[in-house]
């Protein structure tokens, strides 16, 4: 009874009794994580080629590096972030909280003991995770940095990649920044894990065009069964999410409404910004709003050619644009340039010059599973 008692602890089900990185490393132990590699081996120019490549090693980032170490694949994450520092949680996110339920598993591969419900109870114990109503957002990056020391996994920070250039024989190579010096990685498969703005960049919109820098700046400056649905449905979900946009949890609402000297107008379109005797006069619908600074929180656009590290590869990627057309009505240009996802699955493919098929994959936040080939 002891001996299952303790092998028990080990595998994380007791993850509450034991220190909750036991629990990682026993139920690793009796999963048998990771598996040994079983691809081959190949190198290039006299360097090993790595499966996959990832570059970001946010949270995305390194729950894919977690999966694929464990499938037996040799992985490799770059970031250009300080160690701890990956993703947006630390630096450019404002919110408080997540918005999303505290008790989703998250990026637990399935190991209960690395969900934020195991890593926080094992803590703060059972009346504190009762009585969290949301995951506060830099307690969920403190996460984050335990669940990579955790399952050991390696980002290699401070790594700009500044080039990705397909090869022969299916590989791609990725010229990368360190810290001024110039080095070449190569791998089989690539992850772009870099977030939202990941195939672009913030969307300005044109009443900001003309108006100095110093009175305004976008937000980001601070701060399975989908894929067997038929185009039609994949096109009407996401267009309806774009144009609907997702609103403001209550929360986040409540936290600004709070302040007296917060104001929201509803119906009241931006129409023009200048700038008039050191201020920021915004015209709207309403009529004009005279500011000191102004921020616009227009989310991001899909512009590959506002990634240069995209330049050699973005000639080569199928659209969606090229395999699918909307009705009229649904016409939606975010859509149009994101890559093809492909008609019943999340591949779709594009042959680069002189060589045979290749991989790549994205894992932005609204189209996660995105493969070029």
């Amino acid at each position: 009874m002891a001996k299952a008692a303790a092998l028990a602890v080990r595998c994380g089900v007791a993850v509450i009794d034991a220190p909750v990185t036991g629990g990682v490393a026993g139920a690793q132990i009796c999963l048998q994580l990771p598996a040994p590699r079983w691809t081959p081996v190949l190198e290039r120019d006299g360097q090993p080629v790595a499966d996959v490549a990832i570059i970001g090693g946010g949270m995305a980032g390194l729950a894919l590096a977690a999966a694929a170490t464990h499938k037996g694949l040799d992985v490799r994450v770059y970031d250009e972030s300080p160690a701890g520092w990956e993703g947006p949680w630390a630096i450019t996110a404002r919110m408080q909280t997540l918005r999303s339920p505290k008790q989703l598993a998250g990026p637990a591969p399935g190991i209960p003991s690395l969900t934020f419900h195991a890593w926080f109870e094992a803590q703060w114990g059972r009346a504190a995770w009762d009585a969290l109503d949301k995951i506060p957002r830099l307690q969920w990056m403190d996460d984050l940095r335990w669940y990579r020391r955790a399952l050991g996994l390696v980002v290699h920070n401070g790594h700009r990649v500044t080039d990705v250039r397909p090869r022969g024989g299916g590989v791609v190579a990725l010229q990368i920044d360190v810290s001024g010096r110039a080095i070449t990685a190569h791998a089989r498969h690539l992850v772009l894990a870099t977030g939202r703005a990941s195939l672009g960049g913030p969307d300005l919109p044109r009443f900001v065009r003309g108006v100095p820098a110093a009175r305004w700046a976008h937000s980001s400056d601070f701060v399975h069964g989908h894929a067997r649905l038929p185009d039609v449905w994949k096109w009407r979900i996401r267009h309806c999410i774009n144009v609907q946009q997702a609103p403001p949890p209550r929360n986040s609402t409540l936290r600004i409404s709070r302040h007296a000297n917060a104001h929201v107008h509803l119906g009241c379109a931006v129409e023009a910004v200048s700038e008039r005797d050191g201020a920021s006069r915004v015209d709207t619908s309403q009529g004009p709003i005279a500011l000191d600074f102004l921020i616009v929180a227009t989310g991001f656009v899909v512009d590959w050619t506002q990634r240069p590290m995209l330049r050699h590869i973005a000639p080569l990627v199928r659209l969606w644009q090229h395999r699918w057309q909307p009705p009229a009505d649904e016409a939606d240009a975010e859509l149009s340039a994101s890559p093809d996802l492909g008609p019943r699955s999340s591949s779709s493919r594009v042959r680069a010059p002189g060589d045979r098929d290749w991989n790549a994959y994205t894992a932005s936040a609204t189209r996660r599973r995105c493969r070029w080939a």
